[in-house]
C-alpha cells in the first residue's frame, strides 16, 4: 500500500465505526483508544505491505520488493483470501537494473503478475490511476497511466467513478471473460465510507438530500 500501515487499519476501523477519516486533529481520546485497541486485531487478519515493510525501504515502490513479498507467501505457504494492491503504477524502480525507466518496471511488474496468478490461488486486485477523462474519443486503455500492458493481463477490468451528488459509485466494465458484460455499469450506494446497495429507496434518499 502506498500509505502507511497504522493509517490502513485506522481507516478501515473508521468505516467499521462509521466514523469520518479526514481531519485527524478532531479525533477524540475515545476514538484514538478505539485505533490503539482494535488496531492489533486487524493485524491478526489483515497484513498492510507500505514501502518499509519490516524495516526495509522500497517494498512498494520496486519490483524486487513487490516479488520478494509475493514470493514469501508462496515459500512460507501463507493462505490470504485476497491480494490488494495499492496502486500498481508506484513500482517504478529497479534495484537490480537502475536504468529501468518506469515503463520498464511496470512492464515487468505486469507480467510477473500474470504467471503469479496461476501459482497462488488468491485473486489479485490492481488498482491504478486513470488519466481525466477529458477526451470522449480515447479509449479506457489509453487513459491508464504509466504502463498499459497491465490490461492485456488482467481476468477483468473495472473503471470506478464516484458520483458524489448522487451518494453512489459507478463500476463499469471494461474487460471480461462475459463479453456480454463490457459497458455494463453496475451502482452502488455509498454510505460512511462503505458500499451498500443502490436501491430505490437509497435513490430517493439521496435525492432528497
Amino acid at each position: 500500500n502506498e500509505e502507511v500501515t497504522g493509517d490502513v487499519y485506522n481507516r478501515i476501523i473508521c468505516i467499521m465505526r462509521g466514523w469520518a477519516y479526514v481531519d485527524h486533529g478532531n479525533f477524540s481520546e475515545e476514538q484514538r483508544e478505539t485505533f490503539r485497541t482494535i488496531g492489533p486485531e486487524l493485524a491478526k487478519r489483515i497484513t498492510v505491505v507500505d514501502d518499509n515493510f519490516s524495516g526495509a525501504p522500497g517494498q512498494t515502490t520496486t519490483v524486487e520488493g513487490v516479488e520478494a513479498v509475493l514470493e514469501s507467501l508462496i515459500t512460507k505457504k501463507a493462505k490470504y483470501d485476497v491480494i490488494l494492491f495499492d496502486y500498481y503504477q508506484n513500482v517504478s524502480k529497479s534495484n537490480k537494473h537502475p536504468s529501468w525507466n518506469t515503463w520498464q518496471c511496470q512492464e515487468y511488474l505486469a507480467k510477473y503478475l500474470d504467471g503469479y496468478k496461476g501459482r497462488y490461488l488468491a485473486p489479485i486486485v490492481a488498482l491504478a490511476q486513470l488519466l481525466e477523462n477529458t477526451d470522449s474519443s480515447k479509449s479506457y486503455k489509453e487513459r491508464i497511466e504509466g504502463r498499459k500492458l497491465i490490461l492485456n493481463t488482467a481476468t477483468c477490468a473495472l473503471e470506478v467513478l464516484a458520483d458524489r451528488p448522487n451518494q453512489r459509485t459507478g463500476f463499469t466494465i471494461r474487460k471480461s471473460r462475459f463479453s456480454e458484460g463490457v459497458g455494463e455499469t453496475i451502482y452502488v450506494g455509498f454510505l460512511k465510507g462503505k458500499y451498500v446497495l443502490y436501491t430505490p429507496e437509497f435513490a430517493n434518499q439521496a435525492e432528497l438530500k
